[in-house]
């Protein structure tokens, strides 16, 4: 069975890490999974060791280098791919690549199956879930954007259309993007990708709490710098890592400037390979008021790295309260900090939510358990499709 995975893309995110995670072990159970990449001029770079990554695990790359304006050639520089490879299925990841999908099926292969893995929404328009709009609002909000419109019409041309959490199944039905909740198929990291030994080089301090994400608005890092003098005063020498970069990063500077938390504070910026900071640490403080999945959880999980985090879709998924993390109602300053200082006061509590999440993220959250559910999928597609590949 062959499949054409599409994705248009200017750099390495969660849904290209997705890829590189589910194609290869895809392979070896027999599905001839292919990728075209399409970027914009001057992103090639970024790019190219993501792609050598794919090529060294056998995974058949095609890089297009083209601007948005040009994806009607775009789409049929796709569509010849597919006729050169003999490919009838094309299995999408994001927007743009739904679009040229769906261009490749109107207007040059009427025949090929469409299938779409929904990473997300526009977070302009997801990061309002925990406002104070209602869904009836929140649906008139953003139909007033063109997005909502492209979304709906790649939708209902996509035969074969699933989610990677349950939330964003039910973000598409209820804004009326999609006229039946989608199946989910949550995803799955490689433990022994990302487990990692050494101590040295990334612990600081006795008492060392990290966050993973981009620097913005929607990933709550105000809230927990907000938080931080309260742990602050129990913990006097107790340093939070920030890793990442986004467009808030200069309020957060003059935050922790304003708050005089120069010495406890470091921001890291970018890292391909965050990990050892995580195993490293204390706890995980994820204070994201929505993930379409949220890679970090089941990363912290599998680092068996305790995590504090707001009770928000997508994680109430993946964990549960006094379980497997300790989770806080959105913004709550004052109670962030009382979990971080209650899991930093008593050792063997986090070691306990710790090995607890370990095992949720062996039992439900592995790549083996994403791969074999996306086979079951594609198996499924086969039967009702009735052809050969």
């Amino acid at each position: 069975m062959k499949i054409l995975h599409l994705i248009y893309t200017n750099g390495v995110a969660g849904a290209e890490k997705y890829l590189v995670h589910l194609l290869p072990p895809l392979r070896k159970l027999g599905f001839n999974c292919h990728l075209v990449i399409v970027c914009a001029p001057g992103a090639e770079e970024n790019l190219k060791n993501y792609c050598n990554i794919l090529l060294e695990k056998q995974v058949p790359v095609k890089l297009i280098i083209t601007s948005r304006r040009n994806f009607f050639n775009t789409a049929r520089s796709i569509n010849n791919y597919l006729k050169e490879q003999s490919i009838k299925i094309i299995h999408s990841h994001l927007l743009n690549s739904d679009l040229l999908a769906t261009m490749v099926k109107v207007f040059f292969n009427k025949d090929i199956i469409l299938i779409s893995t929904k990473h997300g929404y526009k977070e302009s328009i997801q990061k309002r879930i925990n406002g104070s709009l209602n869904i009836k609002s929140l649906k008139n909000v953003a139909r007033r954007d063109m997005y909502y419109h492209i979304t709906k019409y790649v939708v209902k041309k996509t035969e074969y259309n699933y989610a990677v959490s349950n939330a964003i199944g039910m973000f598409y039905y209820n804004l009326g993007l999609s006229s039946q909740i989608m199946p989910f198929i949550h995803h799955g990291v490689a433990i022994e990708e990302t487990k990692i030994n050494e101590t040295g080089k990334f612990r600081f301090s006795n008492q060392q709490l990290v966050v993973v994400g981009r620097l913005e608005a929607i990933k709550g890092h105000k809230y927990l710098l907000q938080a931080m003098p309260m742990v602050i005063e129990q913990f006097p020498y107790c340093k939070l890592l920030i890793i990442g970069e986004g467009a808030e990063k200069q309020n957060l500077h003059q935050l922790v400037s304003k708050l005089n938390m120069e010495n406890n504070i470091d921001f890291l910026g970018f890292k391909s390979d965050p990990y050892s900071y995580v195993k490293n640490s204390d706890v995980a403080v994820l204070p994201f008021f929505f993930e379409s999945f949220g890679l970090v959880y089941i990363e912290a999980f599998a680092l068996e790295t305790p995590i504090v985090a707001f009770d928000t879709a997508a994680g109430n998924e993946i964990m549960i309260h006094n379980e497997t993390s300790l989770l806080v109602p959105p913004g709550d300053v004052k109670e962030l900090a009382r979990q971080i200082i209650n899991l930093l006061q008593n050792p063997n509590l986090a070691k306990s939510l710790a090995e607890a999440a370990q095992k949720r993220y062996t039992e439900n959250f592995s790549t083996e358990r994403m791969v074999k559910e996306t086979a079951d999928f594609y198996k499924k597609i086969h039967q009702e499709k009735k052809f050969s590949q």
